[in-house]
Protein backbone atom coordinates (compact mmCIF):
# COMPACT_ATOMS: atom_id res chain seq x y z
CA UNK A 1 0.00 0.00 0.00
CA UNK A 2 1.79 3.75 -0.95
CA UNK A 3 1.51 5.74 1.82
CA UNK A 4 2.04 9.36 2.04
CA UNK A 5 2.45 11.60 5.79
CA UNK A 6 -0.75 13.74 5.84
CA UNK A 7 -0.52 16.59 8.38
CA UNK A 8 -3.85 17.14 10.47
CA UNK A 9 -4.92 20.90 9.15
CA UNK A 10 -6.87 23.55 11.24
CA UNK A 11 -8.15 25.28 7.93
CA UNK A 12 -8.19 25.35 4.63
CA UNK A 13 -7.51 28.75 3.82
CA UNK A 14 -4.19 30.50 3.14
CA UNK A 15 -2.49 31.66 5.99
CA UNK A 16 -0.60 34.94 4.50
CA UNK A 17 2.76 34.72 6.24
CA UNK A 18 4.75 37.30 4.37
CA UNK A 19 4.64 39.59 1.78
CA UNK A 20 7.43 41.46 -0.40
CA UNK A 21 7.03 44.26 -3.08
CA UNK A 22 9.96 45.20 -5.28
CA UNK A 23 10.27 48.04 -7.42
CA UNK A 24 11.55 47.17 -11.12
CA UNK A 25 12.65 49.15 -13.93
CA UNK A 26 9.92 51.00 -15.36
CA UNK A 27 7.78 48.96 -17.96
CA UNK A 28 6.38 49.54 -21.40
CA UNK A 29 3.19 48.56 -20.07
CA UNK A 30 0.82 50.84 -18.50
CA UNK A 31 -0.20 54.19 -19.69
CA UNK A 32 3.50 55.22 -19.21
CA UNK A 33 3.44 58.88 -20.86
CA UNK A 34 1.42 61.48 -22.73
CA UNK A 35 1.87 64.03 -25.40
CA UNK A 36 1.30 68.05 -24.41
CA UNK A 37 0.46 70.05 -27.48
CA UNK A 38 -0.44 73.43 -27.96
CA UNK A 39 0.48 76.36 -29.70
CA UNK A 40 1.75 75.73 -33.43
CA UNK A 41 2.80 72.31 -32.12
CA UNK A 42 2.07 69.06 -33.62
CA UNK A 43 2.72 65.20 -35.16
CA UNK A 44 2.84 63.61 -38.37
CA UNK A 45 2.64 60.42 -39.19
CA UNK A 46 2.03 58.35 -43.19
CA UNK A 47 -0.58 55.23 -42.87
CA UNK A 48 -1.97 52.82 -44.82
CA UNK A 49 -4.90 54.44 -47.02
CA UNK A 50 -8.31 52.93 -45.51
CA UNK A 51 -11.14 53.52 -47.58
CA UNK A 52 -13.79 52.62 -45.05
CA UNK A 53 -14.01 49.23 -42.87
CA UNK A 54 -12.04 51.05 -39.88
CA UNK A 55 -11.68 52.25 -36.29
CA UNK A 56 -9.74 55.17 -35.18
CA UNK A 57 -9.58 55.95 -31.11
CA UNK A 58 -7.31 57.97 -28.37
CA UNK A 59 -7.30 59.78 -25.36
CA UNK A 60 -8.00 63.78 -24.92
CA UNK A 61 -7.93 65.92 -22.10
CA UNK A 62 -8.49 69.15 -23.60
CA UNK A 63 -7.39 72.21 -21.33
CA UNK A 64 -9.25 74.23 -24.49
CA UNK A 65 -11.95 73.65 -26.70
CA UNK A 66 -12.94 74.63 -30.21
CA UNK A 67 -16.64 75.72 -31.38
CA UNK A 68 -18.33 75.12 -34.96
CA UNK A 69 -18.38 78.64 -36.07
CA UNK A 70 -14.71 79.37 -34.94
CA UNK A 71 -10.95 77.10 -34.69
CA UNK A 72 -12.16 73.03 -33.86
CA UNK A 73 -9.95 71.04 -31.94
CA UNK A 74 -7.83 68.72 -34.73
CA UNK A 75 -7.63 65.56 -32.72
CA UNK A 76 -6.99 63.80 -36.32
CA UNK A 77 -6.44 65.67 -39.36
CA UNK A 78 -4.86 65.52 -42.76
CA UNK A 79 -1.75 66.94 -43.44
CA UNK A 80 -3.13 68.56 -46.08
CA UNK A 81 -6.80 70.03 -46.08
CA UNK A 82 -9.00 67.39 -47.33
CA UNK A 83 -6.32 64.78 -47.80
CA UNK A 84 -8.10 62.46 -45.44
CA UNK A 85 -11.07 62.48 -42.59
CA UNK A 86 -10.71 64.52 -39.85
CA UNK A 87 -11.86 63.63 -35.98
CA UNK A 88 -12.76 67.12 -34.11
CA UNK A 89 -14.01 68.08 -31.52
CA UNK A 90 -15.92 71.62 -31.11
CA UNK A 91 -19.59 73.08 -28.71
CA UNK A 92 -22.05 73.67 -31.20
CA UNK A 93 -22.34 77.09 -29.41
CA UNK A 94 -19.48 79.78 -30.39
CA UNK A 95 -17.96 79.33 -26.34
CA UNK A 96 -14.99 76.96 -26.74
CA UNK A 97 -15.24 76.38 -22.79
CA UNK A 98 -19.32 74.68 -24.01
CA UNK A 99 -18.47 70.84 -23.65
CA UNK A 100 -17.30 69.01 -26.94
CA UNK A 101 -19.55 67.62 -29.54
CA UNK A 102 -17.19 64.96 -31.66
CA UNK A 103 -17.44 64.89 -35.54
CA UNK A 104 -15.90 62.83 -38.19
CA UNK A 105 -15.69 64.95 -41.35
CA UNK A 106 -13.18 66.01 -44.33
CA UNK A 107 -11.75 69.68 -44.24
CA UNK A 108 -12.70 71.52 -46.93
CA UNK A 109 -14.98 68.85 -48.36
CA UNK A 110 -17.83 67.95 -45.84
CA UNK A 111 -18.97 67.93 -42.20
CA UNK A 112 -20.18 65.17 -40.64
CA UNK A 113 -22.82 64.86 -37.81
CA UNK A 114 -22.04 65.64 -34.16
CA UNK A 115 -22.33 63.73 -31.41
CA UNK A 116 -25.23 63.66 -29.20
CA UNK A 117 -22.53 62.99 -26.11
CA UNK A 118 -20.03 65.49 -24.64
CA UNK A 119 -16.49 65.75 -24.33
CA UNK A 120 -15.79 67.89 -21.01
CA UNK A 121 -12.96 69.63 -20.96
CA UNK A 122 -9.72 69.36 -18.47
CA UNK A 123 -10.58 65.80 -17.69
CA UNK A 124 -9.67 62.76 -19.54
CA UNK A 125 -12.44 61.23 -22.78
CA UNK A 126 -11.93 58.09 -24.43
CA UNK A 127 -12.98 58.52 -28.14
CA UNK A 128 -13.44 56.03 -30.83
CA UNK A 129 -15.12 56.21 -34.49
CA UNK A 130 -15.81 53.67 -37.20
CA UNK A 131 -16.60 53.23 -40.43
CA UNK A 132 -18.18 49.69 -42.31
CA UNK A 133 -18.00 48.92 -44.89
CA UNK A 134 -21.12 50.68 -45.89
CA UNK A 135 -19.98 54.07 -44.87
CA UNK A 136 -21.90 53.78 -41.67
CA UNK A 137 -20.11 56.44 -38.96
CA UNK A 138 -20.56 55.94 -35.36
CA UNK A 139 -19.33 57.48 -32.72
CA UNK A 140 -18.21 56.29 -28.95
CA UNK A 141 -17.04 58.22 -26.05
CA UNK A 142 -16.11 56.80 -23.16
CA UNK A 143 -16.60 53.39 -24.62
CA UNK A 144 -20.49 54.34 -24.60
CA UNK A 145 -21.87 54.29 -28.17
CA UNK A 146 -23.33 57.12 -29.46
CA UNK A 147 -24.92 57.93 -32.50
CA UNK A 148 -24.25 56.63 -36.11
CA UNK A 149 -25.06 58.22 -39.58
CA UNK A 150 -24.89 57.23 -43.10
CA UNK A 151 -21.89 58.76 -44.73
CA UNK A 152 -22.22 56.95 -47.98
CA UNK A 153 -22.50 60.21 -49.99
CA UNK A 154 -18.68 61.20 -48.89
CA UNK A 155 -15.46 60.07 -49.08
CA UNK A 156 -14.19 58.72 -45.96
CA UNK A 157 -10.92 57.39 -46.62
CA UNK A 158 -8.19 57.89 -43.60
CA UNK A 159 -5.08 58.82 -44.53
CA UNK A 160 -2.70 58.25 -45.90
CA UNK A 161 -0.59 61.77 -44.29
CA UNK A 162 -2.13 62.91 -41.22
CA UNK A 163 -1.39 64.90 -38.23
CA UNK A 164 -2.37 64.34 -34.76
CA UNK A 165 -3.26 67.07 -31.92
CA UNK A 166 -3.17 69.48 -34.76
CA UNK A 167 -2.47 73.03 -34.78
CA UNK A 168 -2.03 73.79 -38.43
CA UNK A 169 -5.36 73.97 -39.88
CA UNK A 170 -7.50 72.93 -36.43
CA UNK A 171 -6.17 73.95 -33.21
CA UNK A 172 -5.35 71.57 -29.95
CA UNK A 173 -4.09 72.71 -26.86
CA UNK A 174 -4.10 69.78 -24.13
CA UNK A 175 -2.73 65.88 -23.77
CA UNK A 176 -3.14 63.01 -26.37
CA UNK A 177 -2.30 59.54 -25.98
CA UNK A 178 -3.02 56.06 -26.80
CA UNK A 179 -3.63 56.88 -30.35
CA UNK A 180 -5.15 53.54 -32.25
CA UNK A 181 -6.36 53.39 -35.61
CA UNK A 182 -7.43 49.55 -37.12
CA UNK A 183 -8.57 48.24 -40.35
CA UNK A 184 -11.64 46.37 -38.97
CA UNK A 185 -14.51 48.09 -37.01
CA UNK A 186 -14.46 47.54 -33.52
CA UNK A 187 -17.64 46.34 -31.77
CA UNK A 188 -18.63 48.44 -28.42
CA UNK A 189 -17.97 45.48 -26.62
CA UNK A 190 -14.63 45.31 -28.07
CA UNK A 191 -14.11 49.50 -27.82
CA UNK A 192 -15.32 49.38 -24.40
CA UNK A 193 -13.02 46.37 -23.35
CA UNK A 194 -10.13 47.69 -24.62
CA UNK A 195 -10.23 51.41 -23.59
CA UNK A 196 -8.08 51.30 -20.27
CA UNK A 197 -5.68 48.73 -21.71
CA UNK A 198 -2.70 48.62 -24.56
CA UNK A 199 -4.02 46.88 -27.76
CA UNK A 200 -2.40 43.55 -29.18
CA UNK A 201 0.15 44.97 -30.93
CA UNK A 202 0.81 41.49 -32.48
CA UNK A 203 -3.19 42.11 -34.16
CA UNK A 204 -2.53 42.70 -38.20
CA UNK A 205 -5.66 44.58 -37.68
CA UNK A 206 -4.11 46.84 -35.97
CA UNK A 207 -2.68 49.38 -38.45
CA UNK A 208 -1.05 52.11 -36.10
CA UNK A 209 -0.43 52.33 -32.18
CA UNK A 210 1.27 55.57 -30.47
CA UNK A 211 1.52 55.04 -27.25
CA UNK A 212 3.98 58.31 -26.79
CA UNK A 213 5.82 56.02 -24.35
CA UNK A 214 9.09 57.35 -25.75
CA UNK A 215 9.82 60.45 -22.97
CA UNK A 216 12.21 61.89 -25.15
CA UNK A 217 12.89 62.72 -28.95
CA UNK A 218 10.92 64.03 -31.80
CA UNK A 219 9.79 60.65 -32.70
CA UNK A 220 6.89 58.65 -31.37
CA UNK A 221 7.04 55.09 -32.38
CA UNK A 222 4.48 53.22 -33.82
CA UNK A 223 3.85 49.80 -31.68
CA UNK A 224 1.48 47.83 -34.54
CA UNK A 225 3.63 44.75 -35.79
CA UNK A 226 1.93 44.44 -38.72
CA UNK A 227 3.68 48.15 -40.32
CA UNK A 228 6.34 48.90 -37.81
CA UNK A 229 8.93 51.51 -38.07
CA UNK A 230 7.19 52.49 -41.41
CA UNK A 231 4.45 54.44 -39.59
CA UNK A 232 6.39 55.62 -36.40
CA UNK A 233 4.78 59.83 -35.99
CA UNK A 234 6.91 62.57 -35.92
CA UNK A 235 6.75 65.47 -33.71
CA UNK A 236 7.13 69.05 -34.67
CA UNK A 237 8.04 72.31 -32.72
CA UNK A 238 8.65 70.13 -29.62
CA UNK A 239 5.26 68.81 -28.19
CA UNK A 240 6.03 67.78 -24.35
CA UNK A 241 6.39 64.52 -22.82
CA UNK A 242 4.43 64.62 -19.62
CA UNK A 243 3.18 61.60 -17.35
CA UNK A 244 0.11 59.83 -18.54
CA UNK A 245 -3.23 60.28 -16.75
CA UNK A 246 -5.02 57.40 -18.84
CA UNK A 247 -7.28 54.97 -16.83
CA UNK A 248 -5.53 51.69 -17.21
CA UNK A 249 -6.14 48.45 -15.50
CA UNK A 250 -3.29 46.84 -13.77
CA UNK A 251 -1.13 44.95 -16.07
CA UNK A 252 -0.27 41.54 -14.08
CA UNK A 253 1.92 38.52 -15.09
CA UNK A 254 1.53 35.51 -12.63
CA UNK A 255 4.86 34.37 -12.50
CA UNK A 256 5.79 30.71 -11.20
CA UNK A 257 5.24 29.09 -7.67
CA UNK A 258 8.96 28.99 -5.23
CA UNK A 259 10.36 27.94 -1.68
CA UNK A 260 7.95 24.96 -2.36
CA UNK A 261 7.66 22.68 0.30
CA UNK A 262 5.08 19.86 1.49
CA UNK A 263 3.00 22.29 3.80
CA UNK A 264 3.32 26.01 1.90
CA UNK A 265 5.01 27.75 -1.53
CA UNK A 266 5.24 31.39 -2.41
CA UNK A 267 3.62 32.79 -5.23
CA UNK A 268 5.25 35.32 -7.17
CA UNK A 269 3.65 37.81 -9.90
CA UNK A 270 4.09 41.28 -11.28
CA UNK A 271 1.77 43.92 -11.33
CA UNK A 272 2.26 47.51 -12.85
CA UNK A 273 -0.49 49.87 -11.36
CA UNK A 274 -0.26 52.28 -14.27
CA UNK A 275 -0.14 55.33 -12.25
CA UNK A 276 -3.35 54.28 -10.68
CA UNK A 277 -3.35 52.85 -6.61
CA UNK A 278 -4.11 49.33 -7.12
CA UNK A 279 -4.61 45.94 -4.72
CA UNK A 280 -3.42 43.17 -5.45
CA UNK A 281 -4.18 39.31 -4.48
CA UNK A 282 -3.54 35.58 -5.55
CA UNK A 283 -6.78 33.45 -6.41
CA UNK A 284 -5.39 29.59 -5.53
CA UNK A 285 -7.08 26.28 -5.95
CA UNK A 286 -6.98 22.94 -7.45
CA UNK A 287 -8.16 23.37 -10.14
CA UNK A 288 -9.05 26.76 -12.38
CA UNK A 289 -11.77 27.10 -10.40
CA UNK A 290 -9.16 28.39 -7.80
CA UNK A 291 -12.06 29.09 -4.17
CA UNK A 292 -9.08 30.32 -2.33
CA UNK A 293 -8.20 34.06 -1.99
CA UNK A 294 -5.02 35.59 -0.16
CA UNK A 295 -5.34 38.83 1.52
CA UNK A 296 -4.94 42.07 -0.74
CA UNK A 297 -1.65 44.33 -1.22
CA UNK A 298 -2.08 47.91 -2.00
CA UNK A 299 0.08 48.61 -4.22
CA UNK A 300 1.18 52.64 -5.09
CA UNK A 301 0.01 54.69 -8.15
CA UNK A 302 3.23 54.08 -10.71
CA UNK A 303 3.66 53.22 -13.63
CA UNK A 304 6.35 50.67 -12.93
CA UNK A 305 6.09 46.77 -13.05
CA UNK A 306 6.28 45.52 -8.98
CA UNK A 307 7.30 42.18 -7.43
CA UNK A 308 4.30 40.78 -5.69
CA UNK A 309 5.41 37.70 -3.70
CA UNK A 310 2.60 35.88 -1.42
CA UNK A 311 3.30 32.75 0.73
CA UNK A 312 0.66 30.08 1.45
CA UNK A 313 0.47 27.63 3.92
CA UNK A 314 -1.73 24.89 5.48
CA UNK A 315 -2.49 23.85 1.96
CA UNK A 316 -5.02 20.71 1.09
CA UNK A 317 -3.52 17.65 0.46
CA UNK A 318 -3.37 17.64 -3.67
CA UNK A 319 -0.84 17.05 -6.05
CA UNK A 320 -1.17 19.95 -8.22
CA UNK A 321 -2.33 23.63 -7.80
CA UNK A 322 -3.37 26.56 -9.79
CA UNK A 323 -2.90 30.50 -9.07
CA UNK A 324 -2.86 33.61 -10.84
CA UNK A 325 -2.30 37.12 -9.28
CA UNK A 326 -5.27 39.29 -9.84
CA UNK A 327 -5.10 43.19 -9.29
CA UNK A 328 -7.84 46.04 -9.26
CA UNK A 329 -7.68 50.20 -9.45
CA UNK A 330 -10.36 52.45 -10.74
CA UNK A 331 -10.25 51.35 -14.19
CA UNK A 332 -10.83 47.67 -13.45
CA UNK A 333 -9.71 44.45 -12.83
CA UNK A 334 -6.59 42.42 -14.27
CA UNK A 335 -6.70 38.67 -13.81
CA UNK A 336 -3.38 37.32 -14.66
CA UNK A 337 -2.61 34.19 -16.02
CA UNK A 338 -3.41 30.75 -14.98
CA UNK A 339 -0.50 29.09 -13.37
CA UNK A 340 -0.26 25.33 -12.00
CA UNK A 341 2.45 24.07 -10.08
CA UNK A 342 3.50 20.34 -8.71
CA UNK A 343 3.78 20.33 -5.22
CA UNK A 344 6.60 17.98 -3.49
CA UNK A 345 5.65 15.40 -1.13
CA UNK A 346 7.63 13.26 1.32
CA UNK A 347 8.57 9.51 -0.67
CA UNK A 348 6.20 7.23 -1.57
CA UNK A 349 6.91 3.85 0.16
CA UNK A 350 5.22 0.27 -0.40
CA UNK A 351 5.67 -2.70 2.39
CA UNK A 352 5.56 -5.82 0.40
CA UNK A 353 5.33 -9.33 1.96
CA UNK A 354 8.43 -10.83 3.76
CA UNK A 355 10.05 -13.56 1.62
CA UNK A 356 12.65 -16.51 2.64
CA UNK A 357 10.75 -17.43 6.22
CA UNK A 358 11.88 -20.04 8.50
CA UNK A 359 11.60 -21.00 11.70
CA UNK A 360 14.14 -18.32 12.56
CA UNK A 361 15.14 -16.06 9.49
CA UNK A 362 12.98 -13.83 7.22
CA UNK A 363 13.82 -11.70 4.27
CA UNK A 364 11.32 -7.95 4.66
CA UNK A 365 10.48 -6.45 1.69
CA UNK A 366 9.68 -3.57 0.52
CA UNK A 367 9.84 -0.33 -2.28
CA UNK A 368 10.63 3.19 -2.23
CA UNK A 369 10.06 5.96 -4.58
CA UNK A 370 12.41 9.14 -3.13
CA UNK A 371 10.19 11.98 -4.86
CA UNK A 372 13.34 13.53 -6.70
CA UNK A 373 14.94 14.40 -3.45
CA UNK A 374 17.94 12.22 -1.71
CA UNK A 375 16.31 9.73 0.84
CA UNK A 376 16.97 7.21 3.42
CA UNK A 377 15.12 4.14 4.17
CA UNK A 378 14.87 1.65 6.57
CA UNK A 379 12.38 -1.43 7.93
CA UNK A 380 10.88 -1.01 11.66
CA UNK A 381 9.80 -4.62 12.90
CA UNK A 382 8.73 -6.54 16.28
CA UNK A 383 6.21 -8.58 17.54
CA UNK A 384 3.65 -5.91 17.99
CA UNK A 385 2.63 -2.82 15.53
CA UNK A 386 4.71 -0.87 18.27
CA UNK A 387 7.98 -2.45 16.62
CA UNK A 388 10.34 -1.22 18.78
CA UNK A 389 13.19 -2.30 16.52
CA UNK A 390 14.96 -1.37 13.12
CA UNK A 391 17.34 -2.46 10.42
CA UNK A 392 20.25 -0.40 9.19
CA UNK A 393 19.47 2.70 7.22
CA UNK A 394 19.56 2.58 3.24
CA UNK A 395 19.81 5.54 0.48
CA UNK A 396 17.95 4.58 -2.24
CA UNK A 397 19.22 7.82 -4.23
CA UNK A 398 16.95 10.89 -5.12
CA UNK A 399 15.00 9.36 -8.06
CA UNK A 400 11.28 9.48 -8.66
CA UNK A 401 11.14 5.67 -9.38
CA UNK A 402 10.02 3.08 -6.79
CA UNK A 403 13.26 1.22 -5.90
CA UNK A 404 13.23 -2.44 -3.85
CA UNK A 405 14.63 -2.33 -0.67
CA UNK A 406 15.34 -5.53 1.05
CA UNK A 407 16.52 -7.07 4.45
CA UNK A 408 17.26 -10.16 5.84
CA UNK A 409 16.31 -11.05 9.64
CA UNK A 410 18.01 -13.99 11.12
CA UNK A 411 17.65 -15.01 15.51
CA UNK A 412 13.68 -15.21 15.24
CA UNK A 413 12.20 -17.35 17.44
CA UNK A 414 9.91 -20.17 15.75
CA UNK A 415 6.25 -20.71 15.72
CA UNK A 416 6.12 -16.43 16.37
CA UNK A 417 4.33 -13.58 14.19
CA UNK A 418 6.18 -10.26 13.26
CA UNK A 419 4.73 -7.52 12.31
CA UNK A 420 7.58 -4.66 9.96
CA UNK A 421 6.52 -2.01 8.00
CA UNK A 422 9.17 0.36 5.76
CA UNK A 423 9.96 3.94 6.59
CA UNK A 424 11.72 6.84 4.36
CA UNK A 425 12.60 10.32 5.61
CA UNK A 426 13.52 13.48 2.88
CA UNK A 427 14.04 16.83 3.77
CA UNK A 428 9.93 17.03 2.63
CA UNK A 429 9.46 14.89 5.90
CA UNK A 430 8.37 10.98 6.65
CA UNK A 431 6.54 8.06 4.72
CA UNK A 432 6.22 5.27 6.87
CA UNK A 433 4.43 2.22 4.78
CA UNK A 434 1.92 -0.12 5.20
CA UNK A 435 2.02 -3.04 8.52
CA UNK A 436 2.90 -6.10 7.14
CA UNK A 437 2.88 -9.48 9.24
CA UNK A 438 4.67 -12.85 8.82
CA UNK A 439 4.91 -15.71 11.22
CA UNK A 440 7.83 -18.44 11.25
CA UNK A 441 6.84 -21.68 11.15
CA UNK A 442 8.04 -24.22 13.72
CA UNK A 443 11.72 -25.80 13.29
CA UNK A 444 12.17 -29.31 12.93
CA UNK A 445 14.33 -31.11 16.41
CA UNK A 446 16.78 -33.72 15.25
CA UNK A 447 18.87 -36.05 17.23
CA UNK A 448 22.78 -34.69 16.05
CA UNK A 449 24.91 -37.07 18.20
CA UNK A 450 24.49 -39.40 21.42
CA UNK A 451 27.58 -40.60 23.53
CA UNK A 452 28.28 -42.01 27.16
CA UNK A 453 30.35 -39.56 29.47
CA UNK A 454 33.60 -40.95 31.23
CA UNK A 455 31.06 -41.11 34.60
CA UNK A 456 28.57 -43.63 32.25
CA UNK A 457 26.10 -40.27 31.90
CA UNK A 458 24.01 -40.79 28.73
CA UNK A 459 24.04 -37.41 26.63
CA UNK A 460 22.38 -36.40 23.23
CA UNK A 461 22.45 -33.84 21.16
CA UNK A 462 19.64 -32.36 19.15
CA UNK A 463 18.82 -29.52 16.97
CA UNK A 464 15.74 -26.83 17.57
CA UNK A 465 14.36 -23.62 17.31
CA UNK A 466 16.28 -20.66 17.94
CA UNK A 467 16.04 -19.18 21.49
CA UNK A 468 13.10 -22.24 22.34
CA UNK A 469 13.31 -23.89 26.22
CA UNK A 470 13.01 -27.29 26.17
CA UNK A 471 12.50 -29.81 28.65
CA UNK A 472 13.88 -33.44 28.59
CA UNK A 473 11.44 -35.96 30.44
CA UNK A 474 12.82 -39.63 31.24
CA UNK A 475 10.75 -43.15 31.79
CA UNK A 476 11.69 -47.10 31.98
CA UNK A 477 8.26 -47.72 30.42
CA UNK A 478 7.90 -46.42 26.95
CA UNK A 479 4.03 -47.09 27.41
CA UNK A 480 3.35 -45.18 30.08
CA UNK A 481 1.39 -42.03 29.83
CA UNK A 482 3.26 -38.79 29.45
CA UNK A 483 1.92 -37.77 32.62
CA UNK A 484 3.94 -40.46 34.30
CA UNK A 485 6.79 -39.31 32.93
CA UNK A 486 9.70 -37.70 35.21
CA UNK A 487 11.69 -34.42 34.24
CA UNK A 488 15.33 -35.13 34.84
CA UNK A 489 17.08 -32.13 33.82
CA UNK A 490 18.09 -29.20 31.73
CA UNK A 491 18.70 -28.58 28.14
CA UNK A 492 21.50 -26.19 27.42
CA UNK A 493 21.92 -24.39 24.81
CA UNK A 494 25.42 -24.79 23.12
CA UNK A 495 24.87 -22.75 20.20
CA UNK A 496 21.98 -20.69 18.13
CA UNK A 497 19.57 -23.54 17.22
CA UNK A 498 21.42 -26.54 18.46
CA UNK A 499 21.04 -28.31 21.77
CA UNK A 500 22.41 -30.84 24.50
CA UNK A 501 21.22 -32.84 27.24
CA UNK A 502 23.31 -35.51 29.77
CA UNK A 503 21.58 -37.41 32.03
CA UNK A 504 22.58 -36.71 35.76
CA UNK A 505 21.74 -40.14 36.57
CA UNK A 506 24.90 -43.14 35.68
CA UNK A 507 23.15 -45.72 33.00
CA UNK A 508 25.40 -48.20 35.12
CA UNK A 509 22.27 -49.44 37.38
CA UNK A 510 19.53 -48.15 34.18
CA UNK A 511 19.63 -51.24 32.09
CA UNK A 512 17.23 -48.57 29.92
CA UNK A 513 15.85 -45.26 29.52
CA UNK A 514 12.97 -43.75 27.32
CA UNK A 515 13.74 -39.85 26.81
CA UNK A 516 11.04 -37.11 25.66
CA UNK A 517 11.77 -33.19 24.76
CA UNK A 518 8.97 -31.22 25.97
CA UNK A 519 8.56 -27.03 24.85
CA UNK A 520 6.13 -24.33 25.48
Amino acid sequence: MKTRLTPVRIALLAAITSSLLISAAPANAGPGYALSVSGDQYVTATIPALTNNYTFSAWVNLNVGGTMSGARVGVLSATNCCGSVEVTLQAESSFNADPQNLMLGRCGCFNGVNSDGVVLLNQWAYLAVTVDSNNLVSYFINGIADISWDGSAYDLTIGPNITLADNTIRTFNGTLDEVQIWSTVLSQPEILAGMNQSPDIADTNLVAYWSFNNDTGTTATNGARVTGSACDATLVNSPTWVLSGVPFIPDVTTGGATNVSYFSATLTGTVNPCNLPTTAWFQWGTDTNYGNLTSATNLPATNASLGASLSISNLPSSLTYHFRLVASNSAGVTLGGDQSSLMLFPPIVTSSPATGISSSAATLNGTVNPDDLPAMAWFEWGTTTDYGNFTVVSFPGSGSQALPLSYPLTGLAACTSYHYRIDAYTDLGLAQGEDQRFTTPDAPRTITGCSLTAARQFRFQFTGAVGSTYTVLCSTNLALPLANWAPVGAVTNIAPGQYQFTDPASSTNQPQRFYRLRWP
